[in-house]
């Protein structure tokens, strides 16, 4: 049984909610996070921690002795350069199959994403879909999991659409049409997915798609989060090639755009995925949508952050 787990990308937005999962099932973690970023965790003194750089093998090395499983989940977030995302996503993942076959650890989970399964593909998509070839080419026991949208706080996708609701006066921007479908998934069942397979032999050399139960067209989301928050608004689309070029204008003035040309090309596709094999292998049983998004909306609340 491991027991011993070093998570990358500790310092992102999941990974504080696997840490916590982590310590609540009682397991010792060693957390990799990037150099000068700051990382602020409430139970700091309960985890072993190393700095160093993805991209950078040997910074790397020290992370991996003496664990004995690996929860990947360091990626380039909102970065619109290919170099970047090639660079983390796919140098960084080999540096760590690398490193791993080395030690031989033998049980990795990867967080790759639902981007991989899209037919216009972005920087991050392609690079995620490299990375997933260096596990199935691996000899590693590996899971690959394949999020789709995660809402909790300090999200990005479903705390867009909060933003849309709340700040935008009198109407809610759609992409196009807005009928594409969604499957979100809560950042807490995330979690839970990826702490609970790390000895469930059924998840070994497996790919799983990780998403909610319920599959909703994304002009129904805005209303389910309108309704949450207590507003109502009318809705307004506008031409997919629009927003399309809007977001390259941003790409080109701002280093860190409210939303990317990436994100255009996956909000004008549909996600409709099947949980099946998950919930049979891991007995996953997501939240539905309209009670995740109350809580996340009250969790907000509470925060002072809505």
């Amino acid at each position: 049984m491991y027991k011993k787990i070093l998570v990358t990308g500790a310092g992102g937005y999941v990974g504080k909610y696997v840490l916590d999962g982590l310590l609540s099932n009682g397991f010792q973690v060693t957390c990799f996070i990037r150099k000068g970023v700051p990382f602020v965790y409430d139970r700091k003194d309960a985890l072993r921690v190393v700095e160093g750089d993805i991209t950078d093998k040997e910074s790397l090395r020290p992370a991996l002795k003496g664990v004995d499983a690996v929860i990947h989940l360091a990626a380039a977030q909102r970065i619109i350069s290919f170099e970047v995302n090639y660079q983390v996503n796919f140098i960084g993942t080999r540096n760590l199959i690398e490193l791993c076959t080395a030690y031989k650890i033998k049980r990795v989970i990867f967080t790759s994403s639902v981007a991989v399964l899209k037919n216009k593909r972005g920087p991050y998509g392609e690079t995620k879909v490299m990375a997933e070839k260096l596990f199935t080419d691996s000899s590693l026991d590996y899971t690959i999991f394949r999020p789709t949208i995660i809402y909790g706080v300090h999200g990005v996708g479903i705390t867009n659409v909060i933003d849309y609701v709340t700040k935008f006066p009198f109407f809610i921007p759609l992409v196009g049409h807005g009928r594409w479908t969604r499957q979100p998934v809560s950042v807490y069942d995330v979690a839970k997915a990826l702490v609970l397979s790390v000895n469930n032999k059924q998840t070994y050399r497996k790919i799983y798609p990780l998403c909610g139960k319920d599959k909703i067209p994304f002009r129904d989301l805005v209303d389910v989060v309108a309704k949450a928050i207590g507003v109502k608004k009318i809705k307004i689309s506008f031409p997919v090639w629009l927003c399309y070029y809007t977001a390259k204008v941003f790409e080109r003035v701002l280093s860190k755009p409210p939303f990317t040309s990436e994100n255009v090309r996956n909000l004008s596709q549909g996600t409709e995925m099947d949980i099946t094999e998950l919930v049979r292998d891991t007995n996953f049983n997501p939240i539905d949508i309209e009670q995740g998004i109350k809580n996340l909306i009250a969790e907000l609340r509470e925060k002072k952050l809505l």
